[in-house]
């Protein structure tokens, strides 16, 4: 599996960065849940594969972005760019 980051903002909202791949998203998203939090959230699986399939919740972002303390408009998009990592966002 290729590199995927998972993490959880202060406002409870999962960022699963280096993929599009819902399957691949919920095996990390489970890991991080089970491991760091120590609870899966009833959903899981459903929340990604909506934020996927209706787009909500499925950006690209400029690979400089996990750098960042903000993120501007500018360093991601709901468009494919050259260059940007995929990522799925599930706000809970």
């Amino acid at each position: 599996m290729k590199d995927i980051e998972v993490w959880e903002t202060e406002y409870a909202v999962l960022v699963v960065w280096g993929t599009h791949d819902v399957w691949q998203a919920y095996v990390k998203s489970r890991e991080f849940y089970l491991y760091v939090v120590e609870e899966e959230p009833e959903g899981l699986f459903n929340e990604l594969f909506l934020s996927k399939v209706l787009g909500y919740g499925q950006y690209w972002g400029d690979p400089e972005l996990l750098d960042e303390e903000s993120w501007t408009l500018d360093k991601y998009s709901t468009e494919p760019v050259d260059g940007w990592v995929p990522y799925l966002v599930v706000n809970w």
